[in-house]
C-alpha cells in the first residue's frame, strides 16, 4: 500500500503513472497529517514501512516498465545523490504545498433565497483552521435582496447552513 498525497499535483501526476502498470493499492493521505505529507510512504503486506526513496524504489520493482529504474537508483552512489536529492525536492513540495492548500477551503453549495426563493451558487471560503459558527451577507443574483447565511464548520465540513433575511 502506498500513502501519498492526492492533492499535490505533481504526486498525483506521478502516481497515476504507477497506478496504470501496477496492482498496488494507492491511498490518499492528504487528510492524514503533515507526518504523510512530505514523503512517500510504501507499506509492505508485512507491515514494513519504506519512506522517501526506498517506497519509489519498491514501487518500481512492482511496476511493469520501472524494474530497470528501481535497480539504476538502487545503486549505493546513486542511491545517496538520488535519496538527498529526493529530501530537498520534498521539502519544497511540501511547503509549497502547505502555503498554497492550508491557507483556505472553499465550500460550494446551492441554496434559495430568502426574498423571491430563486436558486443560486454561493461560494463560502473558510481559513482551514476555522472551526465554529460564522455569518456573511451575500445579495441574491437574480432579484439582489441579501441574504444572511449563517453557517458551521467541523472539522473540514460544513455541517450547518442557515439562511435568513439579510435586511434584519
Amino acid at each position: 500500500r502506498v500513502l501519498y498525497n492526492k492533492k499535490c499535483p505533481i504526486c498525483a501526476f506521478e502516481i497515476n503513472q504507477y497506478k496504470k502498470k501496477s496492482e498496488i493499492e494507492f491511498q490518499d493521505c492528504s487528510e492524514m497529517g503533515n507526518k504523510y505529507l512530505r514523503r512517500l510512504h510504501f507499506i509492505s503486506s508485512s507491515n514494513e514501512l519504506k519512506v522517501g526513496l526506498d517506497a519509489f524504489i519498491e514501487i518500481w520493482s512492482r511496476s511493469e516498465g520501472y524494474e530497470k529504474l528501481a535497480r539504476f537508483f538502487s545503486v549505493p552512489l546513486i542511491y545517496h545523490f538520488a535519496s538527498a536529492t529526493y529530501e530537498v525536492i520534498s521539502f519544497i513540495l511540501f511547503y509549497r504545498y502547505k502555503l498554497t492548500n492550508s491557507i483556505n477551503e472553499n465550500f460550494n453549495e446551492t441554496i434559495s433565497c430568502y426574498s423571491c426563493y430563486s436558486t443560486f451558487e454561493l461560494s463560502i471560503e473558510v481559513d482551514l483552521e476555522f472551526n465554529g459558527w460564522n455569518s456573511e451577507i451575500y445579495d441574491c443574483t437574480i432579484c439582489c435582496n441579501p441574504n444572511k447565511i449563517d453557517y458551521e464548520v467541523a472539522d473540514h465540513e460544513l455541517v450547518s447552513l442557515i439562511i435568513e433575511n439579510g435586511n434584519d
